[in-house]
């Protein structure tokens, strides 16, 4: 019997973020559809989360200000430390697709919503 997976696309989380470091468009699209709860993994939560702070500070979002902000809310080794806030970098070439990738996250959310509640 083959083991069902819960919806998620690592990649897609991890499209949006990068998305988001790079444009402030992107940011404003991601605040639109998606919350901390959209995406599946913990540690791409509290980097949303981290984002969308920040942005609402008006502070630019980068590689220094997100890890700056996890590192004093303690939470930077929660999220694989600065390493992999760098690694989100390599994701995506650019943020162009970033509404396509926000879509998958929202479905998936939404799927695992479906699942809960049955």
């Amino acid at each position: 019997m083959a083991i069902k997976q819960i919806p998620n696309d690592i990649v897609a989380e991890q499209s949006v973020l990068r998305s988001m470091m790079l444009s402030t468009n992107a940011v404003e699209k991601a605040c639109e559809k998606l919350f901390s709860k959209s995406f599946y993994q913990e540690r791409h939560q509290i980097i949303f989360q981290t984002i969308v702070e920040l942005h609402n500070k008006k502070v630019p979002i980068d590689l220094t200000t997100i890890t700056g902000e996890l590192n004093s809310l303690n939470k930077l080794n929660d999220v694989g430390g600065m390493e992999y806030i760098a690694e989100l970098l390599s994701v995506v070439p650019n943020a162009a697709n970033v509404e396509s990738y926000i879509q998958i996250v929202e479905d998936n959310y939404l799927l695992r919503n479906v699942i809960d509640t049955s």
